[in-house]
């Protein structure tokens, strides 16, 4: 279950593909959306759906002769914004997609509603508001029988269970009062970052340079197992783009690799250092079953072969 894939699939189909018909368009975002998006697009990835610029709606935009898509929290006051850009012609067409039901937007403007009314932190972890969990259900497909443990959570969880009731249930979601769940259970995975962390091979400074980089946030809850394969992954990509610029290209991929140039120098220098420290949490990995054994022959007096080892240090 990739969470921060599954939001991104429903955003591209709901929102960035709204205009599918229109070569280039405007993205319009607020406060609300920009934190949706932020933890999983890059301004270079929407490019690839055709989008020639995004913009903050809260900001002063020039009129241009391009057709946009909102995604807003459609309140009050951003209807009110849109309806003067509507009014002012701002944009060549208008599509309003909202997190929420729309209030007070003029009728004439095209309008969608999409559950997307959460933000996905990490592949396994998002947060959102209790009475918008529907919206991480309906993303991931999936439909839950909602069960609570304080009188408290009642009235929400029972309104959030009535939202489920229209769909095949497959899961459970068990809410806590977090006078019960003081100490919020973790799943603890043998992971890159958690390795580095617990030999003290990476530092405060390490997380100044790198750690709002997309690489980094992919690859440090990879298993550790999985890190070379990952890591020749990315650098065949950089060579294949590389590549690209020896050859004939368009000019959508030109501006793709002209916006992720200065993103792309930042991230050769993290893969080499990614490779570096994989090499020595791998070495520490061969001494500490070097040690493991020695312990081992102490504890027993005997070797892997079963034979008596001399001991030649005596208390």
């Amino acid at each position: 279950m990739d969470i921060k894939q599954s939001l991104k699939n429903k955003i591209i189909s709901s929102v960035l593909d709204s205009l599918s018909t229109s070569d280039w368009s405007v993205l319009v975002y607020d406060n609300s959306c920009a934190r949706l998006l932020q933890n999983i697009f890059t301004k270079s990835d929407f490019i690839n759906y055709n989008i020639v610029m995004s913009q903050d709606i809260n900001e002063e935009r020039e009129k241009t002769e391009f057709p946009a898509i909102y995604f807003v929290r459609c309140t009050s006051s951003i209807s009110k914004i849109i309806n003067n850009d509507y009014k002012s012609n701002k944009y060549t067409n208008f599509m309003v997609c909202s997190i929420i039901e729309p209030e007070s937007l003029d009728e004439n403007i095209n309008f969608k509603l999409v559950f997307v009314n959460f933000v996905a932190i990490e592949d396994r972890v998002f947060c959102c508001d209790l009475k918008d969990l529907f919206s991480v259900g309906d993303t991931l497909n999936t439909y839950f029988y909602v069960e609570y443990t304080s009188k408290t959570l009642e009235n929400e969880c029972d309104q959030l269970d009535s939202q489920f009731k229209e769909y095949e249930r497959t899961g459970k979601i068990l809410v806590f009062d977090r006078e019960i769940d003081l100490y919020t259970p973790l799943i603890h995975f043998y992971t890159f970052q958690a390795l580095l962390e617990d030999q003290s091979l990476i530092d405060k400074e390490f997380y100044d340079e790198y750690s709002d980089m997309k690489v980094w946030k992919e690859i440090r809850y990879i298993h550790f197992g999985d890190m070379s394969d990952v890591l020749k992954s990315y650098v065949r990509n950089i060579t294949s783009n590389s590549t690209k610029l020896k050859g004939d290209i368009q000019t959508k991929d030109l501006m793709k690799l002209v916006m992720d140039a200065p993103e792309t120098y930042k991230t050769n220098d993290l893969l080499k250092k990614a490779f570096s420290l994989t090499k020595a949490c791998f070495d520490k990995f061969e001494y500490l079953e070097k040690i493991t054994y020695i312990e081992q022959n102490l504890v027993t007096g005997k070797d892997k072969n079963n034979k008596k080892i001399k001991l030649i240090l005596k208390t």
